[in-house]
């Protein structure tokens, strides 16, 4: 059974500053941004989807582009390609060597009912340095509720999370004992998190000066005061007892 693609509809591009990036791209397109982060610029024009990823994301050194098709396995099929990396967004390497990723088009309203999967964010991981200090900072500073302490082997996992938010938790655990890290791993970990490069979570709040106020007369590090983002938003920056970055934005 032959099938066809809708060709390509989708186009990655690596930029080294997205910031002076965007102008150019939006000048060019001749439209705002759809999608509009710090770690990625969306464009929709013509039909087409422009992506501007800073540094290449996941090992870019080249544009990367998407065919859209809607039956990735039939197309396998019908072309005799060979699967470069699967599950999730798949990869295929056409016969002379170029990279494809095929990109599932769902299908239109009159084409028959879908079932969608009920996914939802459940929670996430930050390291600590100090359970009682980190667990203070989000129970009493930023009022998270405590669900869970496990303790083992003189470490401690402490699960917290907004009381307005039962199904989403935090898990504060301790840093780089994963038995498969390596020595020289563990020792690259535990200088960003000194930095404050290793882990980063967004929050959100109504009253983001209320909450900054509070934070800053905790004591916290402040990285950058409330401000209004170019890409949008009005935002501040703290870093908690571990250095784990924390963004706040306002909710409008």
């Amino acid at each position: 059974m032959s099938t066809t693609t809708q060709g390509i509809k989708t186009v990655l591009h690596q930029v080294t500053d997205v910031e002076r990036a965007k102008p150019v791209y939006t000048a060019l397109l001749g439209v705002e941004p759809t999608a509009d982060a710090p770690y990625y610029v969306g464009y929709e024009a013509e039909g087409q989807q422009i992506g501007l990823v800073p540094g290449g994301g996941g090992g870019m050194t080249s544009p990367v582009a998407y065919w859209h098709v809607a039956d990735i396995d039939a197309k396998l099929a019908d072309r005799g390609w060979h699967v470069a990396r699967r599950p999730a967004r798949r990869r295929w390497r056409a016969p002379r060597g170029d990279v494809l990723r095929p990109r599932w088009q769902r299908p239109r309203a009159d084409s028959g009912p879908l079932t969608a999967m009920d996914v939802t964010i459940h929670g996430t991981f930050l390291p600590h340095t100090d359970p009682e200090v980190s667990l203070a900072f989000y129970r009493d500073t930023l009022g998270f509720e405590v669900r869970n302490d496990v303790g083992y082997g003189g470490m401690r996992w402490i699960t917290v999370g907004p009381p307005a938010q039962p199904g989403m938790s935090i898990v504060l655990h301790p840093p780089a004992v994963d038995p498969g890290i390596t020595t020289e791993e563990r020792r690259t970990i535990t200088e960003m998190m000194a930095k404050g490069s290793y882990a980063t979570i967004l929050f959100a709040t109504a009253d983001l000066d209320g909450a900054f106020e509070k934070v800053q007369a905790s004591g916290a590090e402040i990285v950058q005061e409330p401000m209004e983002q170019p890409y949008g938003i009005r935002d501040c920056a703290i870093r908690d007892p571990a250095g784990n970055l924390i963004r706040i934005s306002e909710v409008r």
